[in-house]
């Protein structure tokens, strides 16, 4: 029963990707068509600066300066008081690999 109901779905997803790929309309790819329409809607909005509701909280994701907090700035002071040791990598020469080999 499993089986045949993770067919069904692989099914209906195959019809989907080949009618959205021809841009023809089933009841399997409407709802990927609207996110997708999302999609460039938000695009478009970041870009132009136009906006709509939903898209002020893409925008406010846009922004870098969004992610950085104050309490978070220590960590990466401290992780940057204290390089790391980095050891040299060996040449092809060291390995035994040559020309002449």
């Amino acid at each position: 029963m499993k089986k045949r109901h993770s067919r069904c779905q692989e099914g209906v997803r195959n019809a989907a990707s080949i009618c959205l790929q021809i841009v023809y309309p089933t009841v399997a790819s409407v709802p990927y068509s609207i996110i997708n329409g999302y999609k460039r809607a938000l695009a478009l909005s970041v870009v132009t600066g136009c906006t709509f509701l939903l898209a002020e909280k893409v925008k406010a994701l846009a922004d870098p300066s969004a992610f950085t907090h104050s309490h978070a700035a220590a960590p990466v002071a401290a992780a940057t008081a204290a390089p790391a040791k980095v050891e040299a990598k060996e040449s092809d020469e060291d390995m035994g690999f040559g020309l002449s080999d």
